[in-house]
């Protein structure tokens, strides 16, 4: 895709780490710092440099120029792509490259990009490796970190680069990606791999590849429940959400699955797509939703095939002979079970009685009470009336078919799991042999007990039965498989399977090896930095099993004999909690408010006895210490004869770690409780202090000013001893308050009020606001009682500080202007205010949605009864906010619900569904277990959001 400025565009970061920032583009006019050095170069370059300094990528030089043509050294561009990815720098440096002292200024930017992956550093003769940070920074370098860093996928197509040969072998296939996305623009054709990057060049290169974005798809049907959407651009997978439609009816879809490209993705649907038009939306990739939609007709038959010219002799009725057939549609899928409405007919004298079982694919010829002969020949047809497909062929009637060859190829479980002693009883035949079985005329074939032996060395780890083989689905492919039998107990060991033979006498083995279960090994435990009394606080660990894999399952930590146990200090304790959001357990260490400071040793033993032990240091439970401030809300000037208002909830209080803490649970009369009060040290009698206590919850301080000046208030913290209140030490907080009058206001405003929407009622108004400015150009809000309103359309009034419509618009339902005036009872003489508000029918949609806190990276979870219940739908809409573009907030009962990728995690025949509702306001699930999880796509007047539903118990 060949670049393009876009001067509005947005970084598109890469995906290596969760925390990549997407910086908006600032463009040049705009941006905040410039460089004399920079205004003469081309205008991309140009708009590329401040684009980065905006973005916090790049910055210039201390004597204010950027030196666009000096050379960029690797030690530097640690630095911007740090930076731009916003990755996370280690604590310390692990020492990764020798040539990088601990002190280095590069040294953790450069051990950042090795963690993500994105650089590997030059490896020495003697093991270790080196990054050469103060070398200089060369084009196929370049290249590599860029595509690594940003994710960057090629197009494949042919571009040629005529001087590719001349970089590292290893470099070539980054450059090429950098050639196919149009990020250089290859001069005579020749990319100078070895030539130095200078620092405009840099943010050129980077600029472009962050502007990389998805513009449009295209969908077509690839199967009878299948579409495949491209895009034009490689997509963000974790961002992308697909929905369907045909008409206006939601289809559910199954599963989504993207190429590895990310510039295509198979969407799947549960049911069969049929005849009319479907439309694909792609939303998460682009600020407006992608759309595209294809025709589709019914499933047909397209094309019957027979599997065989021999027609095999049974091995129980030399009467009957066998054939095997498929059946395929239009786009080239096996339909052949659900073929039942095929004509058969056969041109052999002497047979006479002929049928197929769609069920597995096989014609059966009758010839009565005449056994077949080797060597007879029998004419076949198969037709599909409906389409006209038609098949025929004349097959030789051969000797029955008997397992000739046999090779085991391996151990197969369909979620991928590893067989353990830990593995239960009842789901050991879920783990298949896969055989390949070939009769003596070179057909993949099922052997049967009437043909093969086979054998366990060691029953008592896992046995099998010769009666057991069967075919399954891997990959796609029909295999030959043969699962296997469980011993009464599960226990690690090994066992030898064999098969054998009859005919050949060809043997296949194979080793079952039953690992040991799960069994917690070696314990790390680091001490959380704060350990407070009557606190739950996070410890860092990792627990390993034998094998050295990490353990993060909170059943497996916690399960006696597998897992850890713990010895703590009386009032201390240890758990494993399940995070559901990550899959992995978390280690809480919970203090009780009776233990006093101090230092306390925890043991934590592993069940293979290995143990290590933990020391916290215990603090006094947190209490507030000191006042900080005030909410950047509270305005402290007061207006004469008007009151300044301070609730609990404004106060900025600090316990005694630094740590921000409310007021709202700790107010009271009672011992250990405390009071917030507010005092005027050295009496101004500018003031009025007309509450000066808080006691209780949501309480509110508040002071009139009486005369005009300036005074110095102050805030204090008490706590009830049992007895009275005393004073906090040293919690005061003194802040300036201003009493102004009218002769103070140099000039006035009308705040902004925005449109007014016209909805005949009152449930829509929009506050008038009128403010004097200071002389300092600060400003005061002007009580109501000095100024009148007045309108030049009867129809917008106001009153008690609100301005109302009702029947402004008319007919046209065209956006109508209307002044407001405003005369403000001034110091000398009145003053004049207008403003011109448009009032609209524009129907309200939503400009802004908070999102509860509850939902973490897309995902969120719910109980088994929560998700069960008939109130599911307005337990999740409950998680969004929505407020429209009047700054009206509203209910969210009217947004709709749709499921899609409904998981069932254990695969028993209680299974997750929707029982009514997809896509209204009053969607709900049936069934759902801890385990399982689905996708629930909310919309809301044009907003649109999926979220990860995760069922825990």
């Amino acid at each position: 895709m060949a670049y393009q400025p876009k001067s509005y565009r947005k970084f598109l970061a890469g995906t290596v780490t969760a925390a990549v920032v997407a910086s908006a583009v600032t463009p040049v006019a705009a941006a905040d710092k410039t460089f004399p050095d920079v205004e003469n170069l081309d205008q991309e370059t140009k708009e590329a440099i401040y684009a980065l300094v905006d973005a916090g990528t790049i910055t210039g030089y201390e004597d204010g120029t950027f030196k666009p043509f000096n050379d960029i050294n690797r030690g530097q561009v640690a630095k911007m792509i740090v930076r731009h990815l916003g990755l996370e720098l280690p604590e310390e440096s692990a020492g990764v490259f020798a040539d990088l002292s601990a002190d280095s200024e590069f040294v953790l930017y450069a051990e950042a990009l090795y963690n993500a992956g994105i650089i590997s550093g030059t490896p020495q003769e003697d093991g270790t490796r080196t990054y050469g940070a103060g070398q200089p920074l060369t084009r196929e370098q370049m290249a590599k970190i860029l595509v690594n860093a940003l994710d960057l996928v090629g197009t494949g197509e042919e571009v040629e680069v005529k001087d590719l040969n001349e970089a590292a072998a290893d470099q070539r296939e980054y450059i090429q990606t950098l050639a196919q996305l149009g990020l250089t623009s290859l001069p005579n054709g020749e990319f100078n791999p070895k030539d130095a990057v200078k620092r405009s060049q840099l943010a050129l290169f980077l600029y472009r590849a962050s502007q990389l974005e998805v513009e449009d798809i295209s969908v077509s049907a690839v199967g009878a429940k299948k579409l495949e959407v491209k895009f034009n651009a490689p997509v963000d997978t974790n961002k992308a959400q697909i929905t369907l439609k045909k008409g206006s009816i939601n289809v559910n879809v199954s599963k989504v699955t993207f190429a590895d490209d990310k510039k295509s993705a198979i969407v799947e649907t549960t049911t069969k797509l049929t005849e009319g038009e479907y439309t694909v939306s792609v939303t998460g990739v682009t600020a407006e939703a992608l759309t595209s939609s294809v025709t589709v007709q019914n499933e047909r038959i397209q094309k019957i095939e027979f599997l065989s010219d021999v027609a095999t002799i049974s091995a129980s009725d030399s009467t009957r002979a066998t054939v095997a057939y498929k059946v395929y549609n239009q786009y080239e899928e096996d339909v052949t079970k659900s073929a039942t409405s095929l004509v058969l007919t056969t041109t052999a004298a002497d047979s006479v009685n002929t049928g197929y079982n769609a069920a597995n694919g096989i014609i059966t010829l009758d010839n009565g009470s005449t056994d077949y002969k080797v060597g007879d020949k029998v004419t076949i047809s198969l037709l599909d009336a409906a389409t006209g497909a038609f098949k025929s062929a004349t097959v030789t009637v051969s000797a029955k078919a008997q397992t000739s060859d046999i090779e085991i190829t391996g151990l197969y479980h369909a979620d991928g799991k590893v067989l353990t002693a830990d593995t239960a009883v009842g789901d050991v035949p879920s783990f298949k042999l896969v055989v390949d079985a070939k009769d003596q005329y070179g057909k993949t074939i099922v052997p049967s007990a009437s043909d093969v032996v086979v054998t366990s060395s060691n029953p008592s780890v896992v046995d099998v039965n010769v009666a057991q083989f069967t075919t399954a689905q891997i990959n796609g492919e029909t295999k030959v498989v043969l699962p296997l039998v469980a011993p009464s107990t599960m226990r690690a060991g090994t066992a030898t399977i064999t098969i054998i033979s009859k005919t050949t006498g060809d043997i296949a083995k194979f080793d079952v090896v039953v690992k040991a279960g799960v069994k917690a090994d070696g314990i790390t435990l680091q001490a959380p930095e704060l350990v407070v009394a009557d606190e739950t606080v996070k410890v860092p660990f990792t627990v390993t099993d034998l094998e050295g894999n990490e353990i993060t399952d909170e059943t497996t930590l916690e399960t006696s004999g597998k897992g850890v146990t713990f010895t703590t200090p009386t009032g201390i304790s240890l758990d494993f909690v399940q995070n559901y959001l990550t899959g992995k357990a978390e280690l809480q260490l919970s203090v009780a408010s009776s233990v006093a400071p101090g230092k306390y040793t925890i043991i934590a033993q592993t069940a293979n006895a290995k143990t290590t032990t933990l020391v916290v240091d215990v603090k006094e439970k947190a209490v507030p210490t000191v006042i900080v401030g005030l909410d950047s809300s509270v305005a402290t000037s007061i207006v004469k004869g008007e009151q300044l208002v301070i609730s609990e909830d404004k106060v900025l209080v600090q316990d005694q770690y630094g740590r921000t803490m409310g007021l709202d649970s700790l107010l009271g009369t009672t011992s250990g409780e405390y009071n917030l009060v507010l005092s005027e040290p050295t009496a101004s009698g500018k003031v009025t202090i007309d509450t000066d206590t808080v006691s209780a919850d949501n309480g509110a301080l508040q002071v009139t000013g009486d005369v005009k000046g300036s005074t110095t208030l102050q805030l204090k913290l008490q706590k009830h001893n049992g007895t009275t209140f005393v004073d906090v030490p040293n919690s005061e907080f003194a802040f300036s308050s201003s009493v102004v009058e009218k002769a103070d206001i140099v000039s006035y405003q009308i705040a902004e009020v925005g449109n007014i929407y016209d909805d005949a009622g009152t449930a829509y108004k929009r506050s008038l606001t009128v403010q004097g400015v200071l002389s300092n150009g600060s400003k005061v809000v002007v009580p109501s009682s000095w100024y009148t309103v007045s309108t030049n359309n009867s129809k917008l009034t106001y009153n008690a500080g609100q301005l109302d419509a009702n029947g402004v618009v008319g007919g046209d339902n065209k956006d109508v202007t209307v002044k407001v005036d405003v005369i403000v009872d001034a110091h000398n003489a009145p003053v004049f205010l207008t403003k011109d508000v448009v009032v609209t029918k524009a129907a309200p949609q939503v400009s802004s949605t908070v999102v509860s806190n509850r939902v973490q990276n897309g995902a969120v979870t719910f109980t088994v009864s929560d998700v069960n219940a008939a109130t599911f739908a307005v337990a999740f809409q409950d998680l969004f906010t929505f407020t429209d573009q009047y700054g009206e907030s509203y209910s969210n009962d009217g947004a709709t619900l749709t499921f899609t990728n409904l998981v069932n995690s254990d695969g028993d025949n209680t299974v997750i569904s929707v029982s009514s509702g997809n896509g209204t306001t009053a969607a709900d699930i049936d069934n759902a277990e801890a385990g399982d999880s689905f996708n629930v796509t909310i919309r809301e007047f044009g907003y649109t959001n999926t979220i990860k539903v995760i069922v825990t118990p």
